[in-house]
């Protein structure tokens, strides 16, 4: 089967940044932080957010 063009198309938004949220619009109760390496703040890290993925999502 061929497939021409996109299936879907997802925004996701991030207004504020390292220290803010990013969600896809119109469902902003799935929000979740950024993950960064730059944020001193627990679970914020790219390792631990992947770590905990691998744990319980897989």
């Amino acid at each position: 089967m061929a497939v021409d063009g996109s299936l879907y198309h997802t925004e996701v938004v991030n207004e504020h940044g390292l220290v803010g949220e990013s969600f896809v619009r119109g469902n902003e109760g799935l929000a979740l932080g950024v993950s960064s390496s730059l944020i001193d703040s627990p679970g914020s890290k790219p390792g631990t957010i992947h770590r905990f993925c691998s744990k319980y999502l897989l």
